[in-house]
């Protein structure tokens, strides 16, 4: 058992290290890259466990992110991803975090599209 998931991270860290790759190439040798990054991934990713285990891993790079993420206090944000499709929710203490927490989201490798369910912070409680 541990064995397979051992295989599992290996394949994932292999797709990761190729996109990686990819984005240092040139513009012609990208597309060819991506398209086996994608296919990898479509075959690392076939089973419900291994797409939760990938969804986890985005949120809490986004959550990483996010906590380095100078000027937002992410104290109280929450991410959620499903393949590719991130999700924040909870609140900021000011509005100007918002769009602040959304580029910084939007900059992670793998999200593909952010929801922002963010609201600002009630002071009087």
């Amino acid at each position: 058992m541990k064995l397979l998931k051992f295989y599992k991270v290996a394949a994932l860290i292999a797709c990761a290290a190729t996109s990686v790759s990819s984005l240092a190439q040139s513009s012609s040798d990208t597309s060819n890259a991506t398209v086996n990054a994608v296919s990898a991934s479509d075959s690392v990713a076939s089973s419900p466990k291994a797409i939760r285990a990938a969804n986890r891993a985005l949120a809490k790079q986004v959550l990483k992110t996010l906590s380095r993420t100078r000027q937002l206090d992410s104290s109280r944000i929450f991410v959620k991803a499903r393949n590719g499709n991130v999700t924040l929710s909870g609140t900021v203490p000011e509005a100007d975090q918002m769009p602040l927490a959304m580029s910084a989201t939007q900059r992670v490798a793998g999200v593909s599209s952010v929801s922002n369910m963010l609201r600002l912070q009630d002071h009087n409680k």
